[in-house]
């Protein structure tokens, strides 16, 4: 296992290189279905490596991905101008969200004591559904899960609550705003107004609802199952009282301490940054119309985060933020370019006609296997949803006005919601969830076994949320 972690990185690299080639021609096509082994191999590749790229040593990741980065600019910048500029536009348009997930977001330390139970949990996560739709489902994620790991810690059954963190509070809950998710953020870009998000809200209430039945209902049961024992914590201050003889020591300090440990506490640094998210907001619906060759928005986005950097004064989270930021920058830059490249060939070959809830809802699964900005890379073209030519600056209004699909680019972008739970290939974040549960002493299931979690309550979700996309208007 050490030797392929360590190797896989380069094997990528090795197999990325050929395909830059392709850059060098318009006149590409499969020929045949042995053809198609290649691409399909290096999207498998690119896939998974985020499970391996977050364990390698930090000097080598700050080698391999700027050296990738820049052959893939000079490649295309020589052989594919308008394609250079056309998606280095789109882009850099992304890019200005980061810093609200991971520098606004990540700026926000909160700490809430709590003993975990089927009843604190299921606020919590309810909790965490909302707070996702206004920060983002990664950094609500990031900033929810140390409190949420220290509450069921002590507890014999523990890996469920983790599953269903990542599936209510990193995925399926986060789709009420442009920024609740990547890929949500990728539409608005082409035209999804924000009152839009409004009609979501009797869907996510249904999605929401159930799956915090089904965790309340599968977290009582685990509870049933574990021995009769109090918190760790709770049992000492007991054999404390119990050992102390001084009767104003025992009223003072041991009772006092056992109320504590049973009452929630809650502490939150950082909280002037709170204060960005409204203005976030007012900027998303405010330049969602909004013309003009000079980018507002994504400028005003970079200097909130430039602005929250420097006044959160924790040196650790800065250097931790900086190197996640650039990751994910190489990782999407690779996603817009890359497999963007990839997925236009696959669909001028094979057409594949969104007409149906059905068949939107099944191409939405694709986020369960590679990452939602990926998915969204792939999915969101003109091609590819309409097979009619669109302009990009309004390519989701003209589908839902003009071609009255709105059921079906619900059901599409819902879906790659809910569906980045299906795995930890699903969104970036999850793998950042899975490596915090293991640090914290929770062991956390491998790829496939947690598909076995996962699934039936994908099927489950999937069931209520079709049968609501098909009444809403």
């Amino acid at each position: 296992m050490t030797l392929l972690r360590k190797s896989l990185p380069y094997l990528t690299a090795i197999i990325f290189i050929p395909w830059l080639a392709l850059f060098a021609t318009d006149q590409f096509s499969f020929n045949n279905k042995t053809e198609l082994a290649a691409p399909v191999l290096f999207l498998i590749l690119f896939a998974v490596l985020p499970l391996f790229l977050w364990k390698l040593e930090l000097n080598f990741r700050m080698v391999l991905l700027p050296l990738l980065f820049v052959i893939v600019l000079i490649l295309l910048f020589i052989f594919q101008k308008d394609y250079f500029f056309r998606t280095g536009k789109e882009y850099l348009l992304f890019i200005a969200v980061l810093p609200v997930y991971y520098i606004i977001g990540e700026a926000i330390a909160f700490d809430l004591i709590f003993v975990g139970n089927p009843a604190t949990n299921t606020f919590y996560l309810a909790a965490g559904a909302l707070i996702s739709n206004f920060i983002g489902g990664p950094a609500a994620s990031l900033l929810l899960i140390r409190p949420f790991l220290n509450a069921n810690r002590y507890r014999k059954h523990s890996t469920h609550t983790v599953i269903f963190f990542i599936i209510i509070v990193a995925n399926a809950s986060a789709f009420l705003s442009p920024i609740s998710n990547t890929h949500l953020y990728i539409a608005y870009l082409k035209g999804f107004s924000p009152e839009h998000f409004l009609k979501f809200i009797p869907i996510w209430l249904a999605i929401v609802g159930i799956l915090l039945f089904l965790f309340y209902l599968i977290d009582s049961i685990f509870l049933w199952k574990e021995p009769r024992q109090n918190h760790p914590a709770k049992q000492l201050a007991e054999a404390l009282y119990l050992s102390l003889k001084k009767e104003e020591l025992k009223q003072s300090l041991i009772l006092k301490t056992i109320q504590y440990l049973q009452k929630p506490t809650l502490q939150i640094s950082g909280a002037y940054n709170v204060w960005l998210l409204p203005i976030i907001l007012l900027i998303l619906i405010f330049t969602s119309q909004l013309k003009s060759e000079i980018p507002y928005r994504e400028l005003s986005l970079i200097i909130l985060g430039i602005y929250s950097f420097i006044v959160t004064p924790v040196i650790h989270f800065k250097k931790r933020v900086i190197i996640r930021l650039l990751d994910l920058m190489f990782l999407y830059f690779f996603a817009f370019f890359v497999v963007g490249f990839i997925a236009r060939m696959f669909i001028d070959e094979y057409p594949f006609y969104l007409d149906t809830i059905h068949k939107a809802w099944l191409i939405s699964t694709l986020s369960g296997f590679i990452d939602n900005v990926s998915a969204s890379v792939i999915i969101f073209n003109p091609e590819f949803l309409s097979r009619s030519v669109l302009e990009q600056s309004n390519f989701f209004s003209e589908l839902i006005f003009s071609e009255k699909k709105f059921k079906n680019i619900t059901a599409l972008l819902i879906g790659i919601s809910i569906m980045g739970g299906l795995t930890y290939l699903g969104n970036y974040v999850n793998i950042f969830i899975k490596d915090e549960a293991e640090k914290s002493g929770i062991k956390m299931p491998n790829f496939f076994m947690y598909m076995i979690y996962s699934i039936p309550v994908m099927i489950i979700v999937s069931a209520v949320t079709i049968i609501f996309i098909s009444y809403i208007e």
